[in-house]
C-alpha cells in the first residue's frame, strides 16, 4: 500500500468537502482547500472539522481508485493523478481497533 506524496495527502483533505476527478497541482488544491480550512496551517487542528466528513473523504477515495482501475491506470504512478489510498489506512486502523476491543472482552 502507497500513501503517495503530500499533494495526495492534502487531495485527502479535499475530499472530505468535495469529489475531485480532475488533475490537481498543488496550489488548486490549497486554493480549493481554503473554502473549507480557511487559511490552511499546518500548526492548526483540523480533526474535529474533517471526523464530520470522513465517511464522505472514505467514499470519494475509494472512487478514484476505482475510477483508474476501470481505465487500467496504475493508481501508484503518476498518471493516476488526484488519487490517494489513505482510506486504505484509516481502514485498517479501524479494523486493529476493533481486533483489539474483541481481544478485551
Amino acid at each position: 500500500m502507497y500513501v503517495f506524496q503530500i499533494l495526495f495527502f492534502k487531495l485527502w483533505f479535499l475530499l472530505h468537502f468535495e469529489r475531485v476527478t480532475e488533475r490537481q497541482v498543488k496550489e488548486r488544491i490549497y486554493q480549493r482547500l481554503d473554502k473549507y480550512m480557511t487559511k490552511y496551517s499546518k500548526s492548526k487542528n483540523y480533526y474535529e472539522l474533517l471526523c464530520e466528513n470522513m465517511e464522505d473523504a472514505i467514499q470519494n477515495s475509494k472512487k478514484l481508485v476505482k475510477m483508474h482501475n476501470d481505465n487500467g491506470i496504475n493508481i501508484v504512478s503518476t498518471e493516476s493523478n488526484p488519487c490517494t489510498q489513505v482510506h486504505e489506512v484509516i481502514d485498517r486502523i479501524d479494523k486493529i481497533k476493533k481486533e483489539n476491543r474483541k481481544k478485551r472482552w
